[in-house]
């Protein structure tokens, strides 16, 4: 896709250029388009090197890299999010949809709600008696679903968008891999500009956990009862996550992490390492 497809919109476009997703600043998708409205971002923007394409406004695009396609509006922000609802209601730039699978060796309950687009579900998979799976969710082997789950469901990116406060549409899915069992009353928020929020094999998710939009969880790790991993972030493998800690959007934890119970986690936290506390900080 081409900035120039969207001068019809009242883009003007200074360099045209291709995008293969959208995304925000530090996001790390293919070729993206992404909005630079504040210019205390640029570092941000620049470090990116997955960024191709910028909406951004006439006062900030001259600072910007040549190598960048350059396009400006009075309102960035607002023409942002016009081309990714135009994207998402009226092309299949997010995915082509198709028939949802169910693997004839699965057994999903029949008061579970699974959507009846773009659903898959693996082999010997289990979905529960009141989960709700939407759109976008591709549920691996040996997966168990529990009562009350929900998996796909819109995530929280609320903007002000031409003066109004609007959550931002989600165009993404939820992707769970083998072995993995995700207890009742969870959520799992599908991925915002397309892709997928992802939960790696053997991965096990207690009751009452919400995993928020673009999250990355890696193989084999435990999350507790009411934890909270907040959007962008990366979990590695083998991590624990305790009841009731919170991992704060776009941190990362290494691999075999142990987030105590409780604990605010707010920084990027090293592989092995303890943490405990709010902010959370190393045990000794």
């Amino acid at each position: 896709m081409n900035l120039s497809a969207f001068e019809k919109f009242g883009l003007t476009v200074l360099r045209d250029g291709e995008f293969k997703s959208l995304g925000l600043l530090p996001h790390q998708q293919e070729a993206m388009l992404v909005v630079l409205y504040d210019v205390s971002f640029l570092d941000v923007l620049i470090a990116n090197p997955a960024i191709s394409c910028v909406v951004t406004s006439a006062e900030i695009a001259p600072q910007l890299p040549r190598e960048l396609g350059v396009s400006t509006c009075p309102d960035p922000m607002a023409m942002f999010y016009r081309i990714h609802s135009y994207l998402l209601h009226q092309t299949t730039f997010y995915g082509e949809p198709f028939a949802t699978e169910i693997s004839p060796t699965a057994r999903v309950a029949r008061t579970a709600h699974v959507a009846e687009k773009n659903i898959r579900i693996g082999a010997r998979s289990v979905v529960e008696a009141g989960a709700i799976l939407y759109g976008g969710t591709l549920i691996g082997e040996d997966v168990v679903v529990r009562s009350g789950a929900v998996i796909g469901g819109e995530g929280f990116e609320p903007k002000s968008v031409e003066g109004r406060h609007v959550n931002v549409p989600h165009a993404g899915g939820v992707r769970v891999g083998n072995r993995v069992e995700i207890l009742c009353n969870s959520h799992i928020a599908k991925s915002v500009f397309g892709g997928y929020t992802d939960v790696g094999e053997d991965t096990k998710i207690d009751a009452m956990v919400h995993i928020s939009h673009n999250v990355r969880i890696g193989v084999s790790c435990e999350i507790a009862a009411g934890a909270i991993v907040a959007g962008t972030s990366t979990i590695g493998n083998r991590v624990w996550i305790g009841p009731g800690a919170v991992v704060s959007s776009e941190v990362s934890i290494g691999d075999d992490a142990y987030i105590a119970l409780g604990s605010v986690v707010t920084k990027n936290v090293p592989a092995a390492w303890r943490v405990f506390g709010v902010p959370a900080h190393r045990l000794p």
